[in-house]
């Protein structure tokens, strides 16, 4: 066979190789039958695989932005539900720039040369150290966000549910008291949600997606990407690929321990530290 024959049969091949790749890539199309599907069930196991994840642990990097600025940097996160936390905010070269502590009963925040310590989990807003923050995210929105979940879980229970779909969901349109609650975009082959448009307080709308599903066995399934969208303000966190999930942590690590913040190197105020990673 001449060499340019050859040359060409190759790189035919390699074309062939490089569609079969991205064809089997792509999300693939699901035919949903909306008339066999009963709704009360729908909403059970979609509350059952969110609930499935208890605990994470990782490394994540995490992306803010704002209408003046976009802040990254990586991020120490551990979390198990409802309400203990340890959160490490890391600059270049692994420094520890901000820890966040759960214990479950207080919430403590230490920066290099301030430490505040809130008396009860409740009394914690996200907005103390992102103060740009449209709407209030309290410790156990927080952690349901880190375990992938929604951060306010809707009101099944006692909504109207409308159903519909798209390309590759079911859809579900929430209603209570004549007002819209939110809408879902479920996954029917595992019912995780992959995105949710929330009404919140005072008007605010919270567009959440969840993406790069992980498998951890026995069905379920973590995002390995999450988003939350509040007006303006964006919070995007992609966790490793060694995150461990469902994990018994040691509830030491949700102790505050001067160590930790005797340790921090730098800081620079609670309003703009994070500029310090860019």
């Amino acid at each position: 066979m001449p060499r340019g024959v050859k040359l060409k049969s190759r790189l035919l091949k390699f074309l062939f190789f490089v569609l079969l790749l991205l064809t089997s890539c792509a999300k693939k199309t699901v035919e949903i039958d909306l008339t066999g599907i009963d709704v009360n069930n729908l909403l059970s196991r979609v509350r059952e695989t969110e609930e499935s994840i208890r605990t994470v642990s990782g490394l994540a990097s995490v992306r803010i932005e704002s209408p003046s600025k976009i802040i990254s940097y990586k991020q120490v996160t551990i979390a198990e539900e409802p309400n203990l936390l340890h959160v490490e905010a890391l600059a270049p070269f692994g420094r520890t720039e901000v820890v966040l502590i759960s214990d479950g009963k207080k919430v403590y925040v230490d920066f290099k040369k301030e430490h505040t310590e809130f008396e009860s989990v409740h009394d914690f807003n996200f907005s103390y150290i992102y103060p740009d923050l449209p709407v209030t995210i309290t410790l156990e929105n927080l952690v349901n966000i880190f375990l992938g979940r929604l951060p306010e879980k809707p009101d099944y229970e006692d909504s109207q549910v409308f159903l519909s779909k798209n390309e590759h969901n079911v859809v579900l349109t929430l209603y209570k008291d004549r007002r819209k609650e939110g809408i879902l975009w479920v996954n029917p082959q595992n019912y995780r949600v992959e995105r949710a448009i929330l009404n919140l307080e005072n008007g605010v709308t919270a567009d959440c997606e969840f993406g790069d599903f992980m498998d951890i066995g026995n069905g379920e399934s973590i995002p390995r990407s999450i988003q939350l969208k509040v007006d303006d303000y964006l919070i995007h966190l992609r966790y490793e690929k060694d995150v461990d999930v469902n994990k018994m942590l040691d509830k030491e690590l949700f102790k505050r321990i001067p160590s930790i913040a005797s340790n921090l190197k730098m800081g620079f105020g609670n309003n703009i530290i994070f500029d310090q990673f860019l």
